[in-house]
């Protein structure tokens, strides 16, 4: 009996070792295919696929996947991840749209979510709200849907600093690490696709 728990036990973890596994495999195909975004080359009569990160476009799709014009992702494998966002009724895009929305201004999509308020903010409420004196100045907060530019508030982030471990707009990021040191901190591209 003891044995056949023991058969038992080793079977359940191998399963959800393997499960585990296969996760982390589909995980690295969508970054994958993040990575590639394919477009309709009216002139050429042909579909071109650029590379996010380093900008290089080739006419043959990329064996590790690529993003279609509509957001669909094709994978390494062959499987097709449909865009989510394609199938929603208009009264669901709303009900997504709405729920971005700071909950302070109500006109700005959210870029911050409250640890300890649980309400999520743009920057410049934020700003307002918990920066200064006063019992929020200590509260801290998670990025969600799209990150503003940390220093103009202005513009949408494009750049995350690993080291300042802070959301800049290409103006932003290029002004603040000009310095010989700030020059070489490691960052990574926030890409639209992202965040839709």
């Amino acid at each position: 009996m003891v044995r056949k728990i023991q058969r038992l036990a080793r079977q359940y973890l191998a399963v959800k070792v393997y499960r585990g596994l296969l996760l982390a495999r589909r995980d690295r195909q969508i970054e994958a295919a993040k990575l590639w975004r394919a477009a309709y080359n009216e002139t050429e009569k042909l579909n071109v696929y650029t590379n996010e990160d380093t900008g290089e476009a080739v006419t043959e799709a990329p064996p590790t996947g690529y993003t279609d014009a509509d957001g669909n992702l094709h994978l390494e494998s062959g499987e097709v991840v449909p865009n989510p966002l394609l199938h929603l009724s208009d009264e669901e895009k709303r009900a997504l749209k709405d729920a971005q929305r700071c909950a302070e201004c109500e006109d700005a999509d959210a870029s911050r979510l409250c640890d300890q308020c649980g309400d999520q903010f743009c920057a410049r409420c934020w700003a307002a709200v918990h920066v200064g004196p006063g019992k929020r100045k200590d509260h801290t907060y998670v990025a969600i849907n799209r990150p503003e530019c940390c220093d103009c508030l202005d513009e949408w982030a494009l750049r995350h600093c690993t080291q300042c471990d802070d959301y800049f707009c290409m103006v932003c990021f290029e002004r603040i690490h000009k310095g010989p040191t700030a020059r070489k901190h490691k960052w990574t591209k926030i890409s639209e696709f992202d965040y839709a």
